[in-house]
């Protein structure tokens, strides 16, 4: 799939000049800092469920939020060994999204039903809600006038929505792997698929890429059926580093 990196910056971002003292008054806050750090892994309420949030780096930094992929592709697992490097010039805050890692684990029904999906829909509205309300929360909970807000993949949809929303909340907006046109992207990877499939002489794959056509799709079942071909080769293709 091609990479598309944009940046869109909402309004400049000032020079952190100055040290700031967080939650002077807050006990439990103040015992969890050693060294000006912040080391904190909870469940926050966000629009009527605990969603997981992880905040890290140093109390007088800027705060990132990231916005993770997919949806469903929690970045909370690895944050630390793509992102650990970055608390030394900022305060990170990785978010498991509603019906994603840990905060799935906390909803989730013993049974995932139909009718508990149709209960519970997942939509960009919903999730701009969501993290409109975790944004809010941030700036208050953390002591800062507003924050950066960086998306990727799946993330840069649901960034775009927040940032053009609220701009008031954010000094920036940075996308990585934009979705500027989902069907593009989906004929891309429909095509790319199909040839490691021929490559590879994998018919069942070939069949099923057959089943369903060509993006874009009306189902999202369909949707799903050409994602699992494509982490097939995902995982053939990664290289494992130790």
């Amino acid at each position: 799939m091609p990479s598309f990196i944009g940046i869109f910056f909402l309004l400049k971002i000032p020079l952190y000049a100055e040290s700031q003292e967080i939650f002077r008054n807050n006990k439990t806050y103040n015992d969890s800092i050693t060294n000006n750090q912040i080391p904190e892994e909870r469940f926050i309420r966000i629009n009527g469920i605990e969603q997981w949030v992880t905040i890290k780096g140093k109390s007088s930094k800027p705060v990132i939020l990231f916005l993770h992929g997919g949806p469903g592709s929690s970045l909370s697992p690895y944050a630390d060994a793509i992102y650990g490097e970055w608390e030394r010039d900022f305060i990170l805050v990785q978010w498991d999204q509603r019906g994603t890692g840990k905060t799935f684990g906390r909803t989730a029904p013993v049974e995932l039903s139909p009718d508990y999906l149709k209960l519970n829909p997942l939509t960009l509205e919903q999730m701009t809600t969501d993290g409109i309300e975790l944004a809010e929360y941030l700036i208050k909970y953390l002591g800062k006038p507003k924050i950066i807000l960086f998306g990727t993949s799946w993330g840069s949809v649901l960034g775009v929505q927040m940032a053009v929303k609220r701009p008031d909340l954010f000094y920036a907006y940075v996308g990585h792997s934009q979705v500027v046109n989902p069907s593009d992207d989906f004929l891309y990877v429909h095509h790319k698929v199909s040839k490691q499939a021929q490559n590879a002489s994998d018919q069942k794959s070939l069949d099923a890429l057959k089943a369903i056509g060509t993006p874009p799709y009306d189902r999202a079942k369909n949707t799903g059926q050409l994602l699992r071909i494509v982490k097939k080769y995902e995982r053939e293709n990664s290289n494992t580093c130790t």
